[in-house]
């Protein structure tokens, strides 16, 4: 996520990243409850940096 926000948040390669990482962090959900916590945590970092993002849509 830190990285993520050194790069150009309008370019394409930010969007087309948290596409990528989208399906891994919905996959983590179904794991253990520490786990589930710290995917949620993730998310919920995304959602709040990138209104738009793929991570936003989901459920």
């Amino acid at each position: 996520m830190k990285l993520m926000e050194m790069l150009d948040t309008s370019g394409e390669y930010v969007t087309s990243l948290v596409k990528k990482l989208a399906p891994p962090l919905v996959t983590l959900l179904s794991a253990e409850p520490e786990i589930q916590y710290v995917a949620l945590r993730n998310i919920n970092l995304i959602v709040q940096k990138r209104q738009g993002s793929p991570l936003s849509d989901h459920k």
